[in-house]
């Protein structure tokens, strides 16, 4: 069917050792210095909230990703389809690189090289966007406007 299967056994089996890590982390592990990574992946795959994933829910998980890679909904992906998503991600990585580096550039005040946590603290411009009111607090209503101008649910 592929002619260079690993694209998709690359693609799924990301999923896979994400679920894992998730499980392994456990949905309400915390550490001191808060939750423990893979606890949103764990919350979001485990849909019945009781702190583990069942294998229903798992393949659901997986049903869902599928249907992520399969851009064209026709229930197959292709390679096509695998090169497109992979060079999707590749842009994203890139501009999150491209725009993290500005952003340190910008936010490096002292223009020492190095953002300090007071200069990371200091500059708040997307806090003082989403506070309308400006009343020094993001309420619920202030979040999910700012959420919907995004284009993010």
């Amino acid at each position: 069917m592929f002619a260079n299967t690993p694209l998709l056994g690359a693609a799924l089996m990301l999923f896979v050792a994400s679920v894992a890590d998730a499980q392994t982390t456990g949905a309400g592990a915390e550490s001191a210095a808060g939750p423990m990574p893979g606890d949103v992946l764990f919350a979001r795959v485990d849909t019945d909230a009781d702190g583990a994933i069942s294998r229903a829910e798992a393949v659901a998980a997986r049903r869902t990703l599928f249907e992520r890679i399969d851009l064209d909904g026709d229930g197959r992906v292709t390679e096509e389809e695998i090169e497109r998503l992979r060079d999707r991600i590749y842009d994203m990585a890139r501009l999150a690189d491209a725009m993290l580096g500005l952003r340190a550039r910008r936010i490096d005040s002292d223009g020492d090289g190095a953002v300090s946590v007071e200069e990371f603290t200091g500059r708040m411009t997307l806090f003082e966007l989403v506070d309308r009111n400006e009343d020094g607090m993001v309420s619920r209503d202030e979040m999910v406007r700012a959420r919907a101008i995004a284009g993010v649910r």
